[in-house]
């Protein structure tokens, strides 16, 4: 997804739409997939759609294709090598060559479309996948909880690993969230704070963010930019406006008092808003 659109709040599991025209109040009914309709499991932990159509979802126990129809589940086999490495799957990504990239807490997967099986990657800086993102052109990049990767050499599954401190179990290399703004700079959301970096002329570097006043949190759950360049950071304690251009940060947490306060402080998605039905 790109993330330099306008944006929309997903807060937890409770979704709030409205839409408005000149004729009133719309009417929104949604549709649910359960494992009463052979999903594996109720916690969707992420989404994707493949180059041919198929819907991806990832649960804690078990991979989900939909063809519209019915789920097709993939979970590990102990003694299958072409199975997927690990049952709880954190993040999918279908990339600009039509590749689909699973992850998962056991490692990250290259699913081989002509026999419905997957490669295990091997060389990462760590099995534990927390996001795959793809920037605008077109590098694959994994965040996993010892270090960012990124895919160098397509043919062979190799991949690059930077770290941001070399002390053991330092929480800035646990990588939850990374996302592009329109300079090209990537935001990238760690377990303590936020790392600005760029990859130019084969050239990687990176700085610590540091802002006008403190984050509410500094486990960054998911990164977002919109078209105004402002950049949208969730946490676990609240949800964060970064105005890049004036350097100010704006706080919004839940608030028991104030009824239009956001429903939770605890972040973990934030997607694109297409507008309002005129």
């Amino acid at each position: 997804m790109r993330c330099d659109k306008p944006v929309r709040l997903l807060l937890g599991l409770l979704i709030s739409l409205t839409f408005f025209s000149a004729r009133g109040q719309l009417a929104v009914s949604f549709s649910n997939l359960t494992v009463e309709n052979g999903l594996s499991q109720n916690s969707v932990m992420a989404i994707a759609q493949d180059s041919t159509g198929f819907m991806w979802f990832g649960t804690r126990q078990g991979l989900n294709r939909y063809d519209g129809y019915r789920f097709k589940i993939y979970k590990n086999e102990v003694k299958n090598p072409a199975s997927i490495s690990g049952g709880e799957v954190t993040s999918l990504l279908t990339d600009a060559k039509g590749v689909l990239w699973v992850g998962t807490t056991s490692g990250l997967n290259r699913y081989q479309t002509p026999n419905d099986s997957f490669l295990r990657i091997k060389g990462l800086s760590s099995n534990n996948v927390e996001a795959i993102y793809q920037d605008r052109d077109k590098n694959v990049w994994v965040g996993t909880l010892n270090g960012l990767n990124l895919l160098v050499n397509r043919e062979q599954n190799q991949f690059k690993t930077f770290r941001f401190s070399t002390k053991a179990g330092d929480p800035v290399n646990s990588i939850y969230s990374i996302c592009q703004d329109k300079n090209g700079n990537l935001w990238i959301g760690t377990g303590n704070g936020i790392v600005l970096a760029s990859l130019r002329n084969g050239k990687f570097q990176y700085k610590k963010v540091s802002f006008p006043s403190p984050l509410p949190s500094n486990y960054i759950t998911i990164i977002a930019a919109d078209v105004k360049g402002n950049i949208w950071m969730g946490t676990s304690n609240g949800l964060c406006k970064f105005d890049v251009l004036h350097n100010s940060l704006r706080v919004f947490q839940h608030d028991n008092r104030n009824p239009n306060s956001i429903i939770h402080s605890d972040i973990r998605e934030i997607m694109e808003h297409k507008g309002f039905c005129g």
